[in-house]
């Protein structure tokens, strides 16, 4: 893929939830609360991890994460200011949220027990998880990676 047109597409998706940002929340009538409710429910976070929510975007998942890992942290990423604006806002204990995106990661190896995709995994493809994997983060036994589209797959039958 041409170099530039991948940029084009990044800075497309940036501007869609920039403008979506402010009504995310409750698009499909909560729609994505409940997903996020279900992926944090099948990942079972447990008190004392670490956690990083890629594509975090209004910190649906991030925040669910937090109220279990406490004294934990999550940190959520995602490169729409608008979004990451609307996460900062709903204010919880062990969370931040910063602009990063996931294909430059700079945690260092094993920094988190838990990673979360979201919704992101759709605009990602496999980038996150190869990135994450190749880096060492949550390789480790016991650690692991858990997106939305897994679970939406596995309620209608595929793999």
């Amino acid at each position: 893929m041409d170099p530039d047109s991948s940029d084009e597409m990044i800075d497309h998706l940036v501007d869609f939830f920039d403008q979506v940002a402010p009504v995310y929340d409750g698009w499909a009538n909560g729609q994505h609360g409940r997903v996020a409710a279900r992926l944090v429910e099948l990942v079972k976070p447990k008190k004392g991890q670490h956690a990083l929510d890629v594509g975090a975007g209004t910190g649906l998942v991030a925040h669910l994460v937090a109220a279990k890992v406490s004294p934990g942290s999550v940190i959520g990423i995602d490169l729409s200011d608008r979004m990451l604006t609307i996460a900062r806002a709903k204010l919880s204990k062990h969370t931040q949220f910063l602009g990063m995106a996931a294909e430059r990661l700079v945690f260092r190896p094993e920094t988190f027990d838990l990673v979360t995709m979201g919704e992101a995994i759709a605009c990602l493809g496999q980038v996150a998880g190869w990135r994450y994997r190749a880096s060492g983060g949550a390789s480790a036994p016991g650690r692991r990676i858990s997106s939305s589209r897994a679970w939406l797959r596995s309620r209608a039958g595929t793999t």
